[in-house]
């Protein structure tokens, strides 16, 4: 699962050791971790790390039309 590191005023990086290897994130970075240590640091920091859903485009509505301009 992919992950994303809000980061706060005092704390602008995390490194972590998950799934036998080094996490790095710095604030704002988002790193991809099992669904398991994802849960977990959701779980512990609450806020600081949420989950990134794929988000997909919306779709177009064709009834709306540019503005125009003079």
């Amino acid at each position: 699962m992919k992950i994303l590191f809000k980061g706060t005023p005092y704390l602008p990086e995390y490194r972590g050791l998950h799934d036998g290897r080094m996490v790095y994130v710095p604030a704002g970075g988002q790193v991809e971790v099992s669904d398991e240590a994802a849960a977990v640091l959701i779980q512990d920091f609450p806020g600081v790390f949420v989950a990134v859903r794929s988000l997909e485009a919306p779709p177009v509505d064709k009834m709306i039309r540019k503005a125009r301009t003079k």
